[in-house]
């Protein structure tokens, strides 16, 4: 497979939501771009207990629970979110998400993402059940604060975080670096500090990765 294929949207999900489908176009980040192309209607349509919630979309079957803030953002169905969740601006979370005392911002979650624990997730892409660990984090601006580029590529982003494929699980205290890419199946072990891209079914450990790893410039 080359390079290219490596950085489209299918490499990385194996189905798309019709919600979200349109606004995977191009290279898999560019729907990091798009996501104020996704319109929704403010409305509580779950349970919300003792939160905040400010101009955003809450789904059927979905709970709030104490202490947390959602804000600008879309939430489907049946998901559980906190407490103490904080949910920021401009984030798109499906259906059967369920997210405990974690950061997320300006993010898509697809289907069946756990992020139980204290952990953040930011300018980032979250394939199917994904499972977030406590601690991991997704870095996502450059120490200097330039654009993020891919393999060359220019993304348009000054803040991207990671683009982490269907069925991931990741590891405690993991971090992902500004633009990394990891396919579908991967482990990301315990202490890990990932960067570039990493192929389907890799295991990433502190030390690099016991699969195959194509080295991306960023």
């Amino acid at each position: 497979m080359s390079l290219e294929a490596r950085l489209e949207p299918k490499y990385y999900f194996e189905t798309l939501d019709d919600r979200i489908k349109r606004l995977f176009k191009g290279k898999v980040w560019e729907a990091l771009k798009r996501k104020e192309e996704f319109e929704y209607e403010p409305k509580v349509l779950g349970k919300v207990e003792h939160s905040k919630i400010r101009n955003s979309y809450i789904g059927k079957g979905t709970i709030v629970r104490p202490y947390s803030v959602i804000e600008d953002s879309y939430i489907g169905e049946n998901c559980v979110i906190g407490p103490h969740a904080y949910i920021r601006k401009g984030c798109i979370i499906l259906d059967e998400v369920q997210i405990g005392r974690a950061e997320i911002k300006g993010s898509i979650l697809m289907k069946g993402v756990k992020a139980h624990h204290h952990s953040y997730v930011g300018d980032s892409i979250l394939g199917e059940r994904v499972n977030v660990a406590a601690g991991f984090i997704t870095a996502n601006l450059r120490f200097d604060g330039r654009e993020v580029k891919v393999e060359g590529h220019e993304t348009g982003l000054r803040k991207f975080g990671a683009i982490l494929g269907d069925d991931i699980k990741t590891g405690v205290n993991a971090i992902t670096l500004p633009g990394t890419l990891v396919g579908p199946e991967s482990w990301i072990y315990p202490l890990a500090v990932v960067r570039g891209f990493h192929p389907k079914g890799s295991k990433i450990t502190s030390e690099g990765t016991s699969a195959h790893r194509l080295s991306l410039r960023t």
